[in-house]
């Protein structure tokens, strides 16, 4: 994924504030990497949201139900939804560009069309 933000902080402010909302098991894999400006001037960051423990909360499953040391949908939609809250934040994930609020929370197919699995349903999240 890659944020359009005004400060690298935005990125730190939402980790903690989602990080908090599944009990300190979300993360990101690595460091925000800067990658640049794009023409509005703000600075692009190429990130990844994952989780410390497969079992804990905000983990993602996989097709076969099994745990997978990635961060589930609603992770994703929480740490989103909290970046939009700075003015002008943009979103690159999936191969959508998500500009505000109204662009977040897309689900979408991450099974096969012989074992369908929404993105939303791949979690024992409760919402």
């Amino acid at each position: 994924m890659i944020a359009h933000v005004s400060n690298s902080g935005v990125l730190y402010d939402a980790m903690f504030n989602v990080s908090q909302r599944f009990e300190g098991n979300v993360r990101f894999k690595r460091e925000p990497e800067f990658i640049g400006k794009d023409r509005q001037g703000r600075f692009k960051y190429r990130f990844t949201l994952t989780v410390k423990s497969s079992s804990g909360p905000g983990a993602r499953r996989g097709v076969d139900g099994r745990a997978i040391a990635a961060a589930c949908w609603h992770v994703h939609g929480y740490f989103f939804e909290r970046v939009f809250q700075f003015d002008g934040a943009m979103i690159e994930a999936g191969g959508l560009k998500m500009e505000g609020p109204g662009d977040n929370w897309q689900d979408r197919n991450i099974g096969s069309q012989a074992r369908p699995l929404l993105f939303s349903d791949a979690c024992e999240c409760e919402g």
